[in-house]
């Protein structure tokens, strides 16, 4: 099976930020290739990606479902964890990448005691909008290729948004459940 430890390492995009002294979220920046194909594909934790260029293709298979989803710039894509995909198709036009993994133990400092996020409790979306988290995981993302000018609060804080927008944009309209059951 492949593991999504794996999958955040591979095929980083040239010229990215060293990682190797980042503590926050496991992120990455990557050329999808212009297919590929997989089976068992089982991710433990959550990840939000972002179409930064290009378009996307996929077919998914999970369970009893088989969800086809088109993506362009700018679409983002949830992948709600602990759940497999037994057969992965994605056809990929110059499409670029930005994954985050939602790990569940950073969840829990949200709020001291809040527990809303420390469960599996996100439905995953193949492809949704939301353009405040867009904006930060671009954020982020820049802060760490910039080798974190700002500090470590600071890139903690939008690390910590980034955690919590699955239960904002549930709470603040709950038309818009995309993410979170």
């Amino acid at each position: 099976k492949n593991h999504q430890q794996e999958a955040l390492g591979q095929a980083p995009t040239q010229g990215s930020p060293d990682l190797t002294h980042w503590t926050g979220l496991k992120m990455n920046q990557f050329h999808m290739p212009e297919l590929v194909v997989d089976r068992h594909i089982l991710g433990l934790h959550p990840v939000i990606s972002l179409v930064c260029a290009g378009r996307t293709h996929s077919r998914l298979q999970y369970g009893a479902q088989d969800v086809s989803t088109r993506c362009e710039t700018g679409d983002l894509m949830c992948y709600r964890g602990g759940m497999e995909i037994s057969r992965a198709q994605w056809r990929a036009h110059d499409a670029v990448l930005l994954s985050v993994e939602l790990d569940p133990a950073r969840m829990l400092a949200c709020e001291d005691g809040d527990t809303r996020l420390a469960s599996p409790t996100l439905v995953g979306a193949p492809k949704f909008t939301d353009a405040r988290l867009r904006a930060l995981l671009l954020d982020l993302w820049h802060e760490v290729a910039a080798g974190c000018p700002r500090g470590r609060l600071y890139t903690d804080s939008v690390s910590l948004g980034l955690l919590a927008a699955p239960l904002r944009a549930a709470t603040t309209n709950p038309d818009n459940r995309v993410l979170l059951a």
